[in-house]
């Protein structure tokens, strides 16, 4: 698979194996990491794949920690509309949502405006809770197993030693 090369970077290629998924990562090292979206171009752009949303002015810290997640993250579609769109798809302005193709969507962003905050709720935000394997799932670099935070661990207790005097 391709190795990405410029005068000073060389990077290995760690998309998916599809036609697809090959020319998104190209597109996605090579362009800008947001594309801007006028608000009826939202729904369209964002309803066949993992796609994450700034709303609002394109400036100040959410906006400069979301493009930061853009540029590293691979598994999405990253967009930016004006803070007006928002309210159409139960966002807010000056906010991230996620469209997903699974599970409840779009999902909302409410944390810290820093990049940590913004990637590791993406990072959440991208696995469903049933999971289907598929080609290009399998063959993602950063598989990882989630386990439900509402599963609490089995308690185990020693069984009671039983003497032959006494009944069970």
């Amino acid at each position: 698979f391709p190795t990405r090369r410029s005068s000073d970077l060389k990077q290995d290629y760690t998309g998916g194996r599809t036609k697809d998924t090959i020319i998104s990562w190209i597109n996605k090292k090579t362009g800008p990491a947001s594309k801007e979206l006028a608000c009826d171009a939202v729904e369209s752009a964002t309803k066949d794949s993992l796609s994450a949303v700034y709303w609002g002015d394109f400036e100040g810290t959410l906006f400069s920690s979301f493009m930061d997640a853009a540029k590293q993250i691979e598994n999405y579609q990253f967009f930016h509309a004006k803070g007006d769109c928002a309210a159409t798809h139960g966002g807010r302005a000056h906010g991230v949502s996620v469209f997903r193709t699974f599970d409840n969507s779009p999902v909302h962003f409410e944390g810290e405006h820093t990049l940590s905050a913004i990637s590791e709720w993406l990072e959440k935000t991208s696995v469903p809770m049933l999971i289907t394997f598929g080609e290009d799932y399998i063959n993602q670099s950063s598989v990882k197993v989630k386990l439900l935070s509402s599963c609490s661990p089995m308690k185990v207790k020693k069984p009671s030693t039983l003497s032959s005097s006494k009944p069970p």
